[in-house]
């Protein structure tokens, strides 16, 4: 239990913890207030993007020299990261949908939310963790344009669960995602 708390700790996992529960109260507080009650699917994309943005640091750690010398093989490691990650999302994010009779389907939120952490994972790989967090925060600026939201594989977050373009560019996007994180780790940044 000492070596989790000790990762834990060293990847920041409380912050976007405190970011998820931060924007699910300010979504449900804003839900009661402007909404009566009902969320649709772009504040939800908000929500599962803050929660990521603030895992963005995380998953790179904070000296890439000192990772270069464990004794241990940090795949496994950085796929529990990821995918715990996306866990807390999920659930999440369907905790508020089921709170707040959204009636979206748990099947986009399932979709969504895997296509977002494999873009995370993505954007550390190619980017580093300070600024790994742009892939699904693009994707959700895209998902919100009006014209953009139309087209199946640009706005592919608020498609409708049976579109098969969507969900295969989640598929598409989870897979390179972990693939790329898993087998190069984050990308080093010069300081």
């Amino acid at each position: 239990m000492r070596w989790l708390a000790l990762y834990a700790r060293s990847r920041q996992v409380a912050v976007p913890i405190s970011a998820l529960v931060f924007g699910t109260a300010l979504l449900l507080g804003l839900s009661r207030w402007l909404w009566d009650g009902r969320v649709g699917i772009p504040s939800m994309i908000i929500v599962m993007t803050l929660g990521l943005a603030a895992a963005s640091p995380g998953l790179a750690g904070s000296d890439h020299d000192l990772d270069r010398t464990a004794s241990f093989s940090w795949p496994p490691r950085r796929a529990t990261h990821l995918i715990g990650l996306g866990v807390v999302i999920t659930g999440l994010s369907l905790a508020i949908n089921a709170t707040l009779d959204s009636g979206l389907p748990a099947g986009v939120i399932l979709r969504d939310v895997a296509g977002q952490v494999g873009l995370l994972g993505l954007g550390v790989a190619l980017i580093g963790g300070s600024f790994g967090w742009c892939l699904p925060f693009l994707f959700m600026v895209l998902a919100q344009v009006p014209g953009m939201s139309d087209v199946p594989v640009a706005g592919w977050l608020v498609q409708p669960a049976d579109t098969v373009s969507a969900t295969v560019t989640a598929a598409a996007a989870v897979n390179a995602g972990l693939l790329s994180y898993l087998t190069f780790g984050p990308r080093r940044t010069r300081s």
